[in-house]
C-alpha cells in the first residue's frame, strides 16, 4: 500500500478514540478494504478511478458519492483525487479536511473556485514543504496546516528495545515506480555491494502494475546484480526495517517521505534523495545522510561509507530514534483531530 493509505490506518483508530464515529470508502476489494475490515472500521465501496485521470468510474463515484456521504458530520479526504466528492458534499453542505499526500506539481483546477474552499475548510499537509506546494498552488494560506504523517502504530515506535544494527543489510520499502528512484539505487548497488561480500540488497514492495515497462525493467536490472533480492509486498513493512542495518530511499519527488520517518521510527539511519519532505524527517550527518536525486554515483558512495561505519551507523540509528517522536500517532491524530472539530 502507498504511504498515503498506511497513514490512514494508523490514523483512523485513533480518531475513533477520540470519539469519532469512523466509516471509510475505498475503490473496491484489495488490501486497504481488509485492513480497514481487520482494524474494526466500517468500510463502504467508492470509485473514484485513478489519481492521474478522470475515468467513467470516476465520473460514476461522483454521482454516487452524495448517497454514500449523506451520514457524515466532517470528511476526511485523503489525497487530492478523492476532492472529486466534492460538488456532492456541498449538495450535502458537509465540511471536509483535505490530507495532502501527494506532490502539489500543478494547481488543481478545483482550487480556483472560491466555493472549494467553502467546503475544503482546512488542509493537513504532509510536510512543510508540502504546505508551500498547497500555498503555491493557490490553497488559502490560513487553512493549510503542517501534519507529519504517523510513522507507526502503537504505543511505541518499533525501534525502541530493538537490537541495534549488527551487519550490512540495506533495505528499500517503497512502491516500484519510477518516482521512488528504484532502477537508480540498483544502478548504485553494483558499486556498494562490489568489494563488500556480506552487504545485501533486498528491495520490498511491489508495482501498481506487475506487467509495466518499469516493472519488467526493475526485474532485469534486480536479476543482474548479484546480492539484490526483490523481496515483493510485506504486511508490515514499517515493523520489519529493524532487520536492517541501513534503510535507502532514493525517491525523485516526496511530499514526506513515509519510509524516511519509519525507519526513524525503527531506530535505523536512512540515506535519502534531498528532495520535498524527507530533508524535513533526515537531519543530515545525524540520523542520515542526503544526497542529490537521480544519482546513483552520489548514492553509491554514501550508502558505502556507512556501511564501511558500523559505529557511525548505531550512532545515526539511536538519534533518529530520539527524534521520532515528531512522527508519533498520537501527536498526528491530535492535529487531525482538532483540524477536523474546528471545520465541524
Amino acid at each position: 500500500m502507498a504511504g498515503g493509505e498506511t497513514g490512514l490506518l494508523r490514523l483512523l483508530p485513533l480518531l475513533a478514540e477520540r470519539g469519532w464515529d469512523v466509516s471509510a470508502t475505498v475503490p473496491g476489494p484489495g488490501r486497504l478494504r481488509k485492513a480497514l475490515q481487520r482494524a474494526g472500521v466500517d468500510v463502504h465501496t467508492l470509485p473514484l478511478g485513478p489519481p492521474e485521470r478522470r475515468t467513467a468510474a470516476s465520473y460514476a463515484g461522483a454521482l454516487l458519492a452524495a448517497g454514500v456521504l449523506r451520514g457524515a458530520d466532517v470528511a476526511l479526504l485523503n489525497g487530492l483525487s478523492t476532492q472529486r466528492v466534492v460538488p456532492a458534499l456541498r449538495l450535502l453542505r458537509r465540511p471536509a479536511v483535505l490530507i495532502v499526500n501527494n506532490p502539489v506539481t500543478e494547481a488543481p483546477p478545483a482550487w480556483s473556485d472560491t466555493r472549494h474552499w467553502r467546503t475544503v475548510r482546512a488542509i493537513a499537509a504532509a510536510s512543510d514543504h508540502s504546505a508551500r506546494e498547497c500555498r503555491a498552488a493557490g490553497a488559502p494560506e490560513r487553512l493549510v496546516h503542517t501534519a507529519y504523517a504517523a510513522a507507526w502504530e502503537g504505543a511505541n515506535p518499533p525501534g525502541a528495545g530493538a537490537p541495534p544494527p549488527s551487519g550490512r543489510r540495506v533495505g528499500f520499502f517503497g512502491q516500484i515506480e519510477p518516482r521512488k528512484g528504484v532502477l537508480e539505487l540498483i544502478e548504485a548497488a553494483r558499486v556498494f555491494l562490489d568489494g563488500r561480500p556480506d552487504a545485501t540488497l533486498t528491495i520490498v514492495g511491489e508495482p501498481p502494475d506487475p506487467e509495466d515497462r518499469y516493472a519488467r525493467r526493475v526485474r532485469e536490472a534486480a536479476a543482474g546484480v548479484e546480492r539484490v533480492q526483490l523481496a515483493g509486498f510485506r504486511e508490515n513493512a514499517a515493523e520489519s526495517m529493524v532487520a536492517f542495518d541501513l534503510v535507502v530511499v532514493p525517491s525523485l519527488a516526496e511530499p514526506y517521505g513515509t519510509v524516511s520517518a519509519e525507519a526513524a521510527a525503527a531506530g535505523r539511519p536512512a540515506v535519502i534523495s534531498a528532495v520535498g519532505g524527507m530533508a524535513e524527517v533526515v537531519i543530515d550527518g545525524q540520523t542520515g545522510l542526503r544526497v542529490p536525486p537521480g544519482d546513483p554515483a552520489a548514492l553509491a558512495e554514501a550508502v558505502g561509507t556507512l556501511l564501511d561505519d558500523p559505529e557511525r551507523m548505531r550512532a545515526m540509528g539511536a538519534c533518529a530514534l530520539e527524534h521520532s517522536n515528531r512522527f508519533s500517532p498520537r501527536v498526528y491524530a491530535d492535529t487531525v483531530h482538532a483540524l477536523m472539530t474546528g471545520v465541524r
